[in-house]
């Protein structure tokens, strides 16, 4: 009768146990209910505080969204904000199934592929803030003038106006984007 007894008392023991892991708050619960993204960012809706993912595993674009709960890290740096993610980032995301809200959200800035051209300029927009350079060898390569692109012609800052057509240029840029990080320019007459 001693052994029935605490065989029950025992089972009661486990069977009280399970219920409190299984319980709605539980660890165990709550982790059935998360799951996970891990992908490129596709987009970023910073009004309605929603990040995109399109998930490696599944191939599906996942969008969560970002509340005050949300942690945020971008490049090893706490405390980021939705602010700092940009498209093309890798991210890695916790979110609750049910509510699609982000638990947390660790990102890594996409590498920059940057590229290099030397040639003469050939064409300058001052509306489109391009400039169009045509190398010895290949076809014309038009980058785009930001308002963090380096100016250089014949060795002192300038601006994008300065520039001439049929001037020798160096120009470094993001080969995804375009966009030119620097741009140095010799007038034509001074390399002869």
């Amino acid at each position: 009768m001693q052994k029935s007894k605490l065989f029950v008392a025992s089972a009661l023991i486990a069977l009280f146990a399970l219920t409190l892991l299984l319980s709605p708050g539980s660890v165990l619960a709550k982790k059935k209910h998360q799951a996970k993204a891990k992908g490129n960012i596709t987009a970023i809706d910073t009004v309605a505080s929603t990040v995109t993912i399109l998930d490696r595993k599944s191939g599906e674009e996942v969008t969560v969204t970002v509340d005050e709960s949300t942690r945020i890290h971008k490049n090893n740096k706490e405390w980021a904000t939705i602010e700092d993610l940009a498209v093309g980032d890798k991210a890695d995301a916790r979110y609750d199934i049910e509510t699609l809200v982000a638990k947390r959200i660790q990102a890594k800035s996409a590498k920059v592929k940057d590229a290099k051209v030397h040639g003469t300029i050939a064409a300058i927009d001052l509306t489109a803030q391009s400039v169009t350079i045509q190398p010895q060898e290949g076809d014309p390569v038009t980058v785009l003038v930001t308002n963090v692109t380096k100016i250089e012609r014949k060795g002192a800052e300038a601006t994008l106006a300065e520039l001439v057509v049929g001037d020798h240029v160096n120009a470094k840029y993001n080969a995804d984007t375009m966009e030119a990080s620097k741009i140095s320019a010799e007038s034509e007459a001074s390399e002869e």
